[in-house]
């Protein structure tokens, strides 16, 4: 009764879901007629064959063969728009005196709407001989082939390679054509092997065998020769082509005649349309149900390819290879059942399997009450857990640490918060093996992370609840600092009792250990601490004068100065930091600080600024000197406080009693009494009476740059060198912008590169096999030559090359080219390839006939041979070229190309125009020889010469027009030869063979020798046993389109050791075509209520998706497209770059589509800023309330997406007070937005000469503007945690705010320099006019290139003029060129802006324009360093303010007051190893210097 259901249901849902099919079975057609099955849409009677075309009518003969309705046999009907007739081949015979006694020349014009299809090739059998092949209807052509003989070819030759046979290709499309042969050789005593008949025809690929008489077709003839007399008397099958109507399948529609399970495809060589079943599907396409399943588990012709301890399971159109039990699928290439330890499910069907499914069902249930009981009372304890975790969060200053990072401030570090498990496991749970040190701030741990990065863990001393608002001012401070001489913080844990904090590791411990502690015997030497002391007055006045909020240390020692294994000093120990607001010099604070460091001002008054960590520098710097604790109660009383110490010896010139012996010589003793002196200076006991932190990193910078510091010249470049490099020249002649310019120099380029023809074939080269694998070469021997990697068992010097064969020694000659046999090698391959560039042959003549010029080409190629990838090609009208080789005996082919007219053939090299054929491997000698049939006195105009060739197969594509008129000035052509290791074969070598690592030997295709190739699944040079050699392919992640892995989700991808496994959850099968997770095959038979259930659903299913599918397709769309705009703008790019490991962990907000329309008012004209090349600047109010500017880049422009993830990631380095604040961007719209901060005043382009030039910028305001820009790209240079070179600095990209403060703009041209280099190759980028001329012609960019751009803005700011302007006279155009020339010659004021000269500032204005000319000098080697630049104008800004250096010292009683070291030594030494900083002035603990 179920069986009836079923089936009831099964004929009712047949009925409803049946589709009328356009094709039906044609009833009562005849099947077959003999041997040839007639399927539709053939046929013989009406009704039958489809009508509308009448070629479809075919007769069946009544001796039941098959005619086409032009008489010719059919002898096969394909689905795939071919049908097979047979077709006589055209002959000719010769007498022995050479006439003709016979023959026969075959043609048809009667093909109806059936074309010749191009899987047939035309033939030319005999010696001596060419054929002709002419075409008509939709495609006409004339071609052919030539055979010649220089030996018995007809009896050793077994190829038709153009040795007493020639074949060629036949193009598609005809609908007529005859062939014709011809004797080649009239004078009959010149050949003793010449053919009695000759033969052309056209025969089906693969239907007819050259030297057939192994078959028993033919026998040998009097002269010893093979006789095709046969052919006479037999005939070929010839395949047409045919395709239903004349419309595509788009055109078509509905109205195709393809049925179920087919699909419509238009027809590739000729109009209209075929029908083809589906994959998995075969049958008659275009009959009703014509399309069967194919059930690859029983087919034989369709068979399936499951491993062995597998079983196949057919599904319609496709299979399965689900494993056996035990065993799991390896979906890698070799796609094999492996062995497993975990077992598959037993069969779904099983009943037993049902019943123990119920069991296992009801025991889980249990089970899982049981535990639920468990998992409560474990949730209550986790939940106790997590409270007591929040509480320590709270308790640590978490929740005010998150406010004051979410707060409205100058950045947006991402300071990351770590879990107390992630610490635990990082220190081995705070083992005491990983303590790298202990103090009175807590303990240091040595930790390692996840990603196995080294970190240092800093944990609170237990109890000191004091400490909580110092750890988080010190994540605070340490948020707004990028500097390379700072510690790192890298995040914060405070779940623990005791908050921690993470840092990058240094592994050389403390300034403190060097000089006095752990280390105190390694040797610091006086270069070292000076370019310590450097680094450490660098850092503080980049915290004092360029943060972007001032920023005071409050606790420089030496205890808190790292080293790493460079002896580089970092600045540490943030905890007792300040910000101190712009608007503000000092502030009251309680007194912090370390005794023996501690401003004595600070100490008596509370008010602290930037000038108490002065004076703990200059305590530092004296224990660099001097090598001596700053505070030790073990010295004599005089000598207690170094400050005093040290100013007494100073004043008394008693220096040298101080100074560390390990540091002082001869040739350092000036440098040491001035850091002395400087030293000195900084401990003054009042703060006004030292120099700020700027002026001590200038003293001291200059101090170790005394060798190497820029020698400033008055010798100034002419300006018609810096024309002549910058190419003004050509500028001032056409008076073209710098865009028409770039286009200017890339059309030279082209012209230059047209000439160089070897270029072009070079880069179809490189497209062609950009592919093959990167190879290696032995160590310690040459790698490259040129653009060409030289791998092994090639090299280029003993011992570097395989020694069993100098065919592998190449040279690399001094125009960097490599070189084999006088030939240029451009690719070396490991499977037995290497490829050259082997000259042409030609001959050419005059419009007479007469030749003017012949260059018959020859090779040889030692061991080396030629490989059948070649192709013989000749190019040119009426034109024939024969190859001779010494290959085992003599060896000739030839090839032959005729036209009347250039045409373009679509690269079709067959027989119009151009001809080839192939040739045999092993030939190591050739000489190529083209030749004319008229002398192309009916061509001339068009094509002079003939030309001839070898080529690799496939790089030459024949372009009729510009090929036969000079060949595209083409004179060399890449050639593959074939090359392998000795002369026997891996049998006969066996183990003595030189392949590496993971490989194998296998027999070379030449026929002797071997060559060695990586395992499946390795990748390498199999010729090599070291890292360079096979190794592992991973295939899950690799980016390679050939080894990636073919796993439906890489999710599912497992790699093994050569393989990899395609693994699917449990309860999926793999499928084991597709790849793909199915789930796995329930029993063949439901029962009633799992159809009723399953009809239920579905119907559901469908009611919800139809009611739900409108809202969700208009909602999908939305999102798509905002998805494609955010990876069109290189969004994906700009996250994975952000998240890759760097020295900051900047997080840049990404603003919705949303978000920045609102701000914009809908992108408003009234909001519009400014307009310019890159797009449009808009005025933003964000929710906030805060005013932003909105850069939009222009619509279309793809070429900005790359520069505006550049400029994000640049920004994302930099924290400087004069660099305009990247805040975020917008990537959903079509176009990229960036978010800054809002700089209201304009640019300083503007106020010199736009839009508020009559805005007076006095001398005061040009020279602070200028120091700004110095000091900043200074910054980018020297201090940032990556070098930055900006690349555009111009006074368009300045922008000024309000107090006319500068803020260097524009960083999508930026580039980051690698630590370890000091320039990159780059595409040349940046603005003519500041341009640096060495950077324009070298592309070479290093620092050097912004220093001669700021020159160019600091003559601007000097004069006002612009940069380059055609409108001045020709000898003021280049304001570079035009100021170098008035310095020369004395007329400065000529040039310098009027507004800003008076009798006051001459000598100011004198030496920033001699600085302005050493800038633009043209070698960059010849300018000084931006922090030269800077110092010098900073000392020119501050002459009147500057500190004024003395030779007057404290008396050592008055320091001692001030400190209170009078008490500290009457109380004796009170040391303690806690908290090393004063809290107040009420509670000291000391610490001996420390």
């Amino acid at each position: 009764m179920k069986l009836q259901e079923y089936l009831f249901l099964v004929a009712m849902f047949s009925l409803f879901c049946a589709q009328p099919i356009k094709c039906e079975t044609k009833p009562k057609c005849p099947e077959t007629c003999g041997n040839v099955t007639l399927e539709f849409p053939f046929g013989t009677t009406p009704g039958c064959y489809h009508e509308e075309d009448p070629s479809f009518k075919l007769t069946c003969h009544e001796a039941n063969k098959l005619l086409l309705f032009n008489g010719f046999l059919v002898v096969n009907i394909s689905h795939s728009s071919q049908i097979s007739i047979m077709y006589p081949p055209s002959y000719a015979c010769y007498n022995n005196t050479g006439g003709l006694q016979g023959g026969a020349a075959y043609y048809n014009d009667k093909l109806g709407n059936l074309t010749l299809s191009d899987n047939n090739t035309l033939f030319a059998v005999g010696c001596d001989t060419y054929a002709i092949m002419s075409t008509s209807g939709t495609r006409k052509n004339t071609f052919g082939c030539i055979s010649v003989c220089d030996d018995k070819p007809l009896v050793k030759n077994k190829e038709c390679n153009g040795e007493g046979c020639c074949q060629n290709s036949v193009a598609a499309g005809s609908s007529w054509y005859i062939v014709r042969p011809y004797r080649f050789i009239d004078d009959t005593s010149e050949r003793l092997y010449r053919s009695s008949c000759i033969y052309a025809f056209v025969v089906e690929d693969g239907k007819f065998k050259f030297n057939d008489i192994e078959d028993g077709k033919s026998k040998l003839d009097d002269k010893g020769l093979v006789d095709y007399s046969y052919l006479q008397r037999t005939r070929l099958p010839v395949v047409l082509d045919w395709s239903i109507g004349r419309e595509t399948c788009s055109k078509v529609g509905n109205r195709s005649l393809c049925s179920v399970n087919s699909t419509c495809s238009d027809s590739a060589v000729r109009a209209g349309y075929v029908c083809k079943c589906e994959p998995g599907y075969y049958g008659n396409p275009y009959l009703k149900d014509g399309c069967k399943d194919i059930n690859e588990c029983t087919s034989t012709t369709h068979k399936h390819n499951c491993p062995d301890n597998s079983f196949c399971m057919n599904t319609n159109g496709t299979f399965q290879c689900p494993c056996k039990n035990g065993y799991h699928l390896d979906n890698s290439t070799t796609r094999t059942c492996l062995p497993t330890e975990i077992n598959e499910k037993p069969d779904l069907g099983s009943t037993d399997y049902e019943w123990a499914q119920i069991f296992l069902g009801t025991t889980i249930g249990f089970l899982c009450i049981l535990l639920l009981v468990t998992c409560i009372q474990q949730r209550m304890k986790h939940r106790k857990n997590a409270e007591l975790r929040q509480h320590f969060f709270e308790q640590n200053g978490g929740g005010m640490l998150i406010q004051r990072l979410s707060g409205a401030g100058p950045s947006n570090v991402d300071v990351k918060i770590f879990t107390e498990e992630g610490m635990k496991e990082a220190t081995s749970d705070y083992d005491d093996s990983r303590i790298l040190g202990q103090g009175g701030q807590g303990t240091v741990y040595k930790g390692i992370l996840p990603d196995n990065s080294i970190v240092a863990i800093k944990k609170a001393r237990l109890g000191d609840s004091s400490q909580v608002e110092q750890f988080i001012n010190e994540v605070l401070v340490l948020s707004q600092i990028n500097h390379r001489n700072v510690v790192k913080l890298l995040g914060c844990c405070l779940e623990t009792e005791v908050p921690l904090l993470v840092y990058e590791f240094i592994n050389s411990g403390t300034l403190f250990d060097h000089l006095h502690g752990s280390l105190f015997d390694s040797s610091l030497t006086w270069e070292h601490r000076l370019r310590i002391a450097v680094e450490i007055a660098g850092t503080l006045a980049y915290l004092h004068s360029s943060a972007s909020i001032p920023i005071i240390h409050r606790d420089v020692k030496t205890a808190n100065i790292l080293l790493d294994e460079n002896l580089t000093a970092k600045v540490a120990d943030f905890g007792a930091s300040r910000l101190i607001p712009m608007d503000k010099e000092q502030l009251t604070t309680m007194v912090q600080g370390t005794l023996g460091y501690l401003d004595p001002e600070y100490y008596n008054t509370g008010l602290l600024n930037e000038k108490s960590d002065v004076y703990s520098f200059g305590v530092v710097l004296m224990e660099l000197l001097t090598g001596q604790k700053a505070l030790c109660f073990d010295r004599p009383q005089y000598s207690k406080h170094l400050v005093s110490y040290f100013a007494s010896a100073t004043k008394e010139k008693r220096l040298h009693e101080v100074i560390d012996g390990q540091v002082m010589n001869e040739n350092n003793q000036r440098e040491i009494q001035e850091a002395a002196r400087i030293a000195v200076e900084c401990t003054r006991l009042t703060g006004e009476e030292r120099p700020k932190m700027k002026e001590v990193a200038a003293e001291l910078e200059g101090l170790r740059a005394t060798k190497t510091k820029h020698q400033w010249s008055d010798n100034y470049p002419g300006p018609e060198e810096t024309e002549h490099l910058l190419g003004l020249g050509i500028l001032s002649a056409q008076g073209k912008t710098f865009k028409e310019v770039q286009t200017y120099r890339e059309k030279i380029k082209e012209r230059w590169k047209m000439r160089v023809h070897d270029l072009f074939l070079l880069a179809i080269f490189s497209l062609a096999y950009t592919h093959l694998v990167k190879g290696q070469s032995l160590s310690g021997c040459q790698t490259r030559c040129g653009n060409v990697s030289i791998d092994y068992p090639f090299g280029t010097s003993q011992g570097c090359y395989y020694a069993g064969d100098n065919s592998f020694k190449l040279t690399c000659n001094e125009t960097n080219k490599l070189i084999f046999g006088g030939n240029e090698v451009i690719n070396i391959t490991h499977n037995g390839e290497l490829r050259v560039l082997v000259t042409r042959s030609y001959v050419c003549y005059n419009s007479q006939g007469n030749q003017t010029g012949r260059s018959n080409r020859w090779t040889r190629l030692g061991n080396l041979t030629f490989s059948d990838k070649n192709r013989f090609t000749a190019v040119g009208c009426n034109t024939y070229a024969f190859l001779n080789t010494n290959e085992v005996g003599n060896y000739s082919v030839g090839c032959m190309s005729t036209c009347t007219s250039p045409r373009e053939t679509n690269g079709s090299c067959s027989g119009g125009g151009c001809c080839q054929t192939s040739l045999p491997r092993r030939i190591n000698y050739f000489r190529v020889r083209p030749y004319s049939f008229s002398n192309h006195t009916s061509v001339h105009s068009f094509n002079p010469c003939s030309y001839a060739f070898l080529v690799e197969d496939g790089l030459f594509n024949f372009r009729s027009s510009e090929d036969l008129m000079n060949l595209r000035n083409i004179t060399r052509f890449p050639v593959v030869l074939d090359w392998s290791i000795g002369k026997h074969s891996c049998q006969q070598v066996g183990s003595a063979n030189i392949c590496g690592w993971n490989s194998v030997c296998s027999n070379s295709v030449r026929g002797t020798g071997y060559i060695c190739k990586c395992k499946e699944g390795f990748d390498g040079n199999p010729y090599l046993s070291n890292e360079s050699g096979c190794q592992d392919i991973d295939e899950c992640t690799t980016n390679s389109t050939i080894h990636r892995h073919n796993c439906s989700d890489s999710s599912t991808c497992e790699n093994t050791m050569g393989h990899f496994l395609c693994t699917c959850p449990s309860g999926f099968n793999l499928n084991a075509t597709a790849n793909s997770c199915m789930r796995k095959g329930r029993p063949e038979y439901y029962g009633w209520t799992q159809i009723f259930l399953g009809t239920t659903i579905g119907f559901l299913v469908i009611l919800l998706v139809v009611s739900c599918v409108q809202k969700k397709m208009k909602h999908g769309k939305n999102t798509e497209l905002r998805q494609h705009f955010f990876e069109q703008n290189g969004g994906g790019m700009l996250r994975q770059r952000l998240s890759g490991a760097g020295p900051s962990n900047v997080e840049v907000k990404i603003f919705t589509e949303e978000g920045m329309k609102e701000a914009t008012n809908g992108y408003d004209e009234s909001r519009i800023l400014g307009q310019g090349g890159q797009g449009t600047v808009y005025k933003g109010m964000l929710p906030d309330n805060s005013v932003v500017a909105i850069k939009k880049a222009r619509l279309g422009d793809n070429s900005q997406v790359e520069q505006f993830i550049n400029e994000v990631l640049v920004l994302s380095q930099i924290n400087h007070r004069n660099v305009v604040k990247l805040l975020g961007c917008c990537l959903e719209t079509e176009v990229p937005l960036l978010v800054y901060e809002f700089i209201n005043s304009g640019t300083l382009f503007d106020h010199l000469h736009g839009s508020m030039s009559d805005s007076s910028l006095t001398w005061e305001h040009r020279l602070r503007i200028a120091v700004e820009i110095a000091g900043t790209l200074a910054y980018l240079h020297s201090s940032a945690s990556i070098p930055i070179i900006h690349r555009d600095v111009k006074t368009a990209n300045i922008l000024l705010d309000e107090n006319l403060t500068a803020k260097v703009a524009d960083f999508g041209a930026s580039r980051l320099i690698p630590m370890d280099k000091e320039q990159l190759t780059t595409m040349v980028q940046g603005t003519l006019g500041y341009l640096d001329p060495e950077y324009y012609n070298t592309g070479l960019l290093n620092e050097k290139s912004d220093v001669y751009s700021f020159g160019v803005v600091l003559m601007e700011l000097l004069s006002g003029q612009k940069a380059l302007c055609f409108d001045r006279p020709q000898t003021s155009k280049h304001l570079v060129s035009y100021f170098a020339s008035a310095m020369k010659d004395k007329r400065l004021h000529e040039i310098i802006d009027g507004q800003v000269m008076n009798e006051d500032n001459q000598k100011e204005i004198q030496e920033v324009a001699r600085i302005a000319v050493e800038c633009t000098r043209l070698m960059g080697e010849e300018r000084p360093r931006m922090k030269e630049v800077a110092a010098e104008l900073e000392g020119l800004r501050g002459t009147k303010t500057k500190h004024k250096w003395s030779d007057q010292y404290p008396e050592p009683q008055e320091a001692e007051h001030l400190l209170g070291v009078g008490i500290l030594s009457a109380q004796g030494d009170t040391n303690t190893i806690g908290y090393d900083s004063i809290m107040n002035v009420t509670r000291l603990h000391i610490e001996a210097g420390r």
